[in-house]
């Protein structure tokens, strides 16, 4: 009873911290864009800097599609936390230190026990029933 209570307790944890992401993201995304400034001198600096600017948003935009599909039950929310977790720690430190992104991390350590891949499928039905 107290495992199903913990397990449902997270649950809601992980929906309202997913649909947060998920409110978050669409906001940004549909911001208008402001003004194009003209173009200037490129040097490596203003390359490299929106370079990673760049890789910053595909990893936000890969953290809402996986919170999407754990909405939607297109993938275990343990998998979908664990994923999460992992493009959180590429975020920029003040992004990945958001306070939503802490209950993927529980989640996380919580099942790091549980076999996976490979070692998941040389597992027994009974085996991964206990689970």
């Amino acid at each position: 009873m107290l495992n199903n209570e913990f397990n449902n307790t997270h649950r809601i944890y992980f929906n309202t911290s997913i649909s947060n992401l998920y409110v978050r993201f669409v906001c940004f995304y549909s911001l208008p864009e402001g003004p194009q400034a003209k173009p200037a001198k490129k040097n490596n600096a203003d390359i490299l800097s929106k370079h990673l600017i760049k890789r910053q948003a595909e990893f936000q935009e890969s953290i809402r599609v996986i919170a999407s599909a754990i909405l939607q039950n297109q993938v275990s929310l343990t998998e979908g936390a664990i994923r999460i977790n992992k493009l959180s720690g590429l975020l920029e430190d003040t992004l990945s230190d958001d306070i939503a992104y802490e209950v993927f991390s529980e989640l996380t350590e919580a099942t790091a026990h549980i076999p996976i891949l490979e070692n998941w499928a040389k597992l027994t039905k009974k085996e991964q029933a206990f689970f």
